[in-house]
């Protein structure tokens, strides 16, 4: 039986946005780096990071923190 899977959806707002698929590799590349992230999927055409991991594996902090890190802000939504 696979594991269940908890997603959430957070998009960029601020200044710094995504504006070409090197940043949504920067992105995705920073968040799975991260204990417990399994997908990421950057969106630059809706600004939207969307990260998946087990339920209770990662806190939206974590995600914020190093988001913020590289120069984006974020809000879930």
């Amino acid at each position: 039986m696979a594991a269940a899977s908890w997603a959430i959806k957070v998009s960029v707002v601020g200044e710094q946005k995504m504006h070409c698929r090197g940043c949504e590799r920067t992105i995705e590349f920073a968040l799975a780096r991260l204990p417990g992230v399994h997908k990421v999927k950057a969106d630059q055409k809706s600004q939207t990071v969307e990260i998946v991991s087990a339920p209770g594996e990662i806190d939206l902090t974590e995600i914020r923190r190093e988001l913020e890190w590289i120069g984006y802000r974020v809000e879930v939504i």
